[in-house]
């Protein structure tokens, strides 16, 4: 006798709230980026951190997904992508401490 695990499906409220979550602190990043006092270059170093640190935060929750389970990437990989994200993190302090 086979025994098929069952899988979990997200709710379409569930995928709603976070597409609506997501776009919410886009915006208001965004927004906040924009009327960030400083000089012009202050302002595109923290938009560069700031995609820098959304994509890294992606790269990050796909590696522990993906990994949850039994591993399936890289020692270096692994390295690559908590270097990133801590790189992307310190970067973005860096930055607002010298503003």
């Amino acid at each position: 006798m086979r025994h098929t695990p069952a899988v979990r499906r997200d709710t379409s409220a569930w995928r709603f709230q976070v597409w609506v979550s997501f776009i919410i602190s886009v915006v208001l990043c965004g927004s906040g980026l924009a009327w960030l006092p400083g000089q012009d270059l202050d302002r595109a170093f923290m938009v560069m951190g700031y995609v820098f640190c959304l994509s890294t935060a992606f790269a990050l929750a796909k590696f522990i997904r993906d990994n949850q389970d039994r591993k399936v990437d890289t020692p270096m990989w692994r390295l690559v992508v908590w270097a990133g994200f801590a790189l992307a993190m310190g970067l973005t302090g860096w930055g607002l401490w010298r503003m």
